[in-house]
Order: C-alpha cells, then sequence, then structure tokens
C-alpha cells in the first residue's frame, strides 16, 4: 500500500475516533447524574443513536479547522500531545462561539459555564485522542511494517500482546490462573 494512503487512512480513523469522543462527551453532559447512575433510564438505550447525532454535528462543524491543523502537523512532523489539545480546544472554543454568538444580549449565567466546561472537556479529549490514534505518528513512514509496529504499540500494553513464540506458554499461564481462581 502506498505510504501516502496509509498516513490519509491513520489520519481519517484520528479524526473518527476524535469526532465520536466529542459526540459522547456531549451526550454524556446533556443528562443528569442520576440518568447517567441508573441502568433503567432510557438514557442508556439510546446512548448510540444521540451520540452518532452528536458526533454528525461536531464533524460537520470542526472538520474544517482541525483539517488544517492537522495536515500542518504532518507537514511539520508535530507530534506532541500538547499542540492536539490546543487544537481540540481552540476549535471548542470556536464552536462555543459560535453557538452563543446571537445570545450575546443575555447576561451570562450558569448555563454559559456549564456549555463552555463541556466544550473544553471535548476539545482537551478529542485532541488526546487524535493524538493517541495518529498524531503521534506524525510524518512517519506510511509503510504496512511500520503502522503495524505502530499499532502494536498502542494496543500491546492494553491487550498485552506477546511475541508469537511465547503466546502458547502465555495462554497456557493465563488458564492455569483462572483454574486457581475458580
Amino acid at each position: 500500500m502506498s505510504g501516502l494512503l496509509v498516513n490519509i487512512m491513520r489520519m481519517l480513523l484520528g479524526f473518527t475516533v476524535a469526532f465520536f469522543t466529542a459526540g459522547a462527551i456531549s451526550v454524556v453532559f446533556s443528562v443528569t447524574s442520576r440518568e447517567l447512575l441508573d441502568p433503567s433510564t432510557p438514557f442508556w438505550d439510546n446512548f448510540g443513536l444521540w451520540t452518532l447525532y452528536s458526533t454528525t454535528v461536531v464533524a460537520m462543524f470542526s472538520t474544517p479547522i482541525t483539517m488544517l491543523a492537522v495536515i500542518y502537523c504532518e507537514w511539520k512532523g508535530i507530534r506532541k500531545i500538547i499542540y492536539y489539545i490546543v487544537i481540540g480546544v481552540a476549535t471548542s472554543a470556536i464552536g462555543f462561539t459560535l453557538v452563543t454568538y446571537n445570545d450575546s444580549h443575555i447576561v451570562p449565567s450558569l448555563n454559559y459555564l456549564y456549555a463552555a466546561i463541556v466544550f473544553l472537556m471535548k476539545g482537551i479529549f478529542s485532541g488526546a485522542i487524535y493524538w493517541v490514534c495518529a498524531g503521534r505518528f506524525a510524518k512517519q513512514s506510511g509503510s504496512v511494517r511500520n503502522i503495524k509496529k505502530n499499532i502494536a504499540s498502542v494496543l500491546g500494553p492494553v491487550l498485552e500482546l506477546r511475541p508469537a513464540s511465547t503466546a502458547h506458554s502465555q495462554l497456557q499461564l493465563s488458564e492455569d490462573r483462572w483454574q486457581e481462581k475458580s
């Protein structure tokens, strides 16, 4: 696969995961804590659908700004997490300004503070998630071998991936531990 195509796919994956993160944060902050903690509320039945709706809105309005910033950091090879968090916060600040622009005649209240916090959280977490998925690999060679190595470095600690030669012994050790607990 072409290096450029692999890099574009990595960036699109990062955008997708970051947009879903922002959408999920919007949905979680839109309900009360009682609804979050009670599994019998309809919130959990509709969480996925509401996240999709919110993700669509987030993606439509933040793609142009973030696309320019990400293309710049790919071009310059910027891999620092703080850069992506600042981009996320700046994009969220622009979104918050656009949402509250027509309400400038209203005295700011706690509702505005709450909305500002939601937008701030969306920016911080989306920027960090983009960095985890794609930003820390900026300007790397886009070979499939490098992508596999990068995926293993991201998911390895989470999934406790081991080399294939020790896979059988690790599986046996896991089975022994499970039988001891039973």
